[in-house]
């Protein structure tokens, strides 16, 4: 479990993110348990990958790097991508389902504590 300094921090982190760098109206806040407590801010999958590139910090860093690492393979043609789709093609894991839409998001998830008209108005799924 994350310690709460450590949440705070990050909560902080997240909220000096100018709205031009990335748009905060994209997350969603849901109260996943029946029985009260804090709502949780979801994101789609895209908008999470979105949100991933502009987040500070030495995870994030290391994230971005591996995407560089795909995007420069894809340009040098690497052959060897072929397997990799191919495998997270045929993959069951839930990553690899959500990201080909076929397992409900974060947002589906919490579609059972209710939408508002204007989340189903922006695509929200």
């Amino acid at each position: 479990m994350i310690e709460t300094n450590k949440l705070t921090f990050l909560l902080q982190v997240i909220l000096r993110i100018p709205n031009n760098v990335f748009d905060s109206g994209k997350f969603i806040e849901r109260q996943l348990s029946a029985h009260g407590g804090h709502k949780t801010k979801l994101l789609a999958m895209e908008d999470a990958i979105e949100f991933l590139m502009v987040l500070p910090g030495e995870i994030a860093k290391e994230t971005r790097a591996k995407f560089a690492n795909i995007i420069r393979r894809y340009l040098a043609g690497d052959k060897s991508l072929i397997e990799e789709i191919n495998a997270n093609s045929a993959s069951s894991s839930p990553i690899a389902q959500l990201a080909r839409g076929g397992a409900p998001s974060a947002v589906e998830a919490a579609s059972s504590f209710g939408w508002t008209e204007q989340e189903k108005a922006i695509g929200y799924r």
